[in-house]
């Protein structure tokens, strides 16, 4: 599934087809959710005893990131999704027309 305006990368780790289609419809629910002229970017590294994972939205006016660390790469993607939304959730409330 090719997603525009996101680059998914990954270093140290393989990742499954099922893994990297869960991977890639998380990052689409973020897309749709973030400001329309966004840029998404997700790195997931693989460490000796964790994986970590850092995820940024940036558009013109505003920058959402995240790092969090789990235990493979489709629980730190969750784990990176639940914090991002909040941060998007807070910004619709705070934004003004």
């Amino acid at each position: 599934m090719h997603l525009p305006n996101c680059k998914i990368s990954f270093t140290g780790l393989q990742v499954s087809d099922k893994k990297q289609n869960s991977i890639n419809l998380i990052v689409q629910a973020l897309q749709n959710r973030s400001p329309s002229d966004s840029s998404l970017s997700l790195s997931i590294t693989c460490g000796e005893n964790h994986v970590s994972g850092f995820f940024s939205i940036v558009s013109r006016t505003i920058k959402f990131e995240s790092h969090q660390v789990g235990i493979d790469e489709v629980s730190v993607v969750k784990l990176l999704n639940k914090d991002l939304l909040g941060q998007l959730a807070l910004w619709v409330k705070q934004r003004k027309f």
